[in-house]
């Protein structure tokens, strides 16, 4: 039996329970990562195989917003219908027409400003969040696409895909962000020199 005092006693106590609640918490989260590798591996096949009956349709479901073809096809009832039935919240505000093929740029542009009002409505101001965000990362710039899934995630919820693009391009209009190829950073203030690769941005991807 060693020859442990009263101090001795309480530290090995201390390290004891530690040691049990870090092992055990350990055992727990391998068994939830084992399942959670499962359930991923499951669903990226099942994913892959919907993508394949997709294409049937001639819809691909690469990229951003191929679900507004649908969307344009069936309406906007059934849409959301069925993006409720598959576990997606819909923000009430979201369930809103969208244009149509045959309207012009004009009627486009107005469509464009209502959506991003309409995310805006949801939960905060997402110009205020890209803002934050640029200035956060600062000269290294980012993406519009690393933009909306920071506010996505920020907000936890999803954003109208070309909501980021339309307000990095009004921001841009206003001189409060600039563009180099498709890296986004904040405009120095008036009088200060300009980010080499702040250029006037032109027309924006706004799928990006």
């Amino acid at each position: 039996m060693p020859d442990w005092n009263d101090h001795d006693k309480t530290a090995l106590l201390a390290l004891l329970s530690r040691y049990v609640r870090l092992y055990d918490q350990r055992s727990a989260d391998m068994a939830h990562r084992s399942e959670l590798d499962a359930r991923i591996t499951s669903a990226t096949a099942d994913i892959t195989k919907l993508s394949g009956a997709f294409s049937i349709f001639d819809v691909s479901t690469k990229g951003d917003g191929w679900g507004q073809v649908i969307r344009q096809a069936v309406g906007d009832d059934a849409y959301f219908d069925a993006l409720k039935i598959g576990g997606r919240i819909v923000p009430e505000v979201a369930v809103q027409p969208i244009p149509s093929a045959n309207e012009n740029d004009d009627e486009a542009e107005t469509e464009e400003q209502f959506e991003l009002q309409q995310d805006e409505a949801i939960d905060g101001t997402v110009r205020e969040l890209v803002l934050e965000q640029l200035k956060a990362v600062g000269a290294k710039g980012t993406t519009s696409t690393a933009l909306r899934e920071y506010i996505e995630s920020a907000r936890n919820t999803k954003l109208h895909y070309k909501t980021v693009g339309m307000t990095l391009y009004r921001l841009s209009k206003d001189g409060l962000v600039s563009r180099h190829g498709r890296t986004w950073f904040i405009a120095p203030p008036k009088g200060e020199a300009k980010n080499p690769g702040g250029e006037t941005p032109g027309l924006i991807e706004t799928g990006n």
